[in-house]
């Protein structure tokens, strides 16, 4: 079985005067899937600047230029990738790897280095949980990371770091996931209930008219 990336042109969140240019689909990059599996496999990100996309299959992680050029491999973590982000400057990513103990690392794509993402025993805030113990995580330009808790009755999403090095958690009876930053820096994230998943546009915002139906993971 396999997967095969495309990109198309992003429309623009905001109204705008001009009309947006018809979407254009081009080739990338073709992952292969060892066989039938109950997860998220292979996954795709593509960068900030827009210039690369990441993918991994099971452990494996690959990059590979928009505009072609060779794949390269990175040297990874043994266990499977659970959720890839990129950092804002384009210049390195973040991985979850199942059944591995520190879970995220960071993958230098300049020194061809990678280490644990966080500390030993580093918390998300004076009173937050173990960094390492979160799920997909989202990092914004300035520093801010978001990421999801789970357990416990609804969802937990911790948002922590920066300049001030705060931390503040939204609460939700709505099953949240996939938290990111938006270009102005607020935070968004998916909500799902039993019946569909919405794009929560702010995060912590309460539930509109304007939200929007989406398909995908959850």
């Amino acid at each position: 079985m396999r997967r095969v990336f495309f990109l198309g042109a992003l429309l623009a969140a905001c109204s705008s005067a001009t009309p947006p240019a018809t979407p254009r689909l081009q080739f990338v990059a073709t992952a292969r899937q060892f066989g039938p599996v109950s997860f998220r496999d292979p996954l795709g990100v593509l960068s900030p600047d827009g210039e690369t996309l990441a993918w991994s299959v099971q452990h494996h992680l690959y990059i590979r230029r928009v505009n072609g050029g060779p794949i390269r491999e990175l040297a990874t973590e043994p266990g499977l990738i659970l959720h890839l982000a990129w950092l804002p400057d384009s210049r390195g990513i973040i991985a979850e790897h199942r059944d591995r103990t520190p879970r995220w690392w960071k993958y230098d794509l300049l020194a061809d280095r990678h280490a644990p993402l966080f500390r030993p025993g580093q918390r998300a805030g004076p009173a937050g949980p173990l960094s390492d113990s979160l799920r997909q995580y989202a990092i914004a330009r300035d520093g801010r990371m978001a990421a999801v808790q789970e357990g416990g009755a609804g969802s937990a999403l911790w948002l922590f770091g920066g300049v001030a090095d705060s931390a503040e958690v939204i609460h939700s009876k709505r099953r949240l996931s996939f938290p990111f930053f938006a270009p102005d820096g607020h935070l968004a994230c998916m909500a799902r209930d039993d019946q569909r998943q919405l794009l929560r546009n702010p995060c912590g915002g309460v539930a509109s008219a304007l939200d929007v139906e989406a398909y995908g993971p959850a």
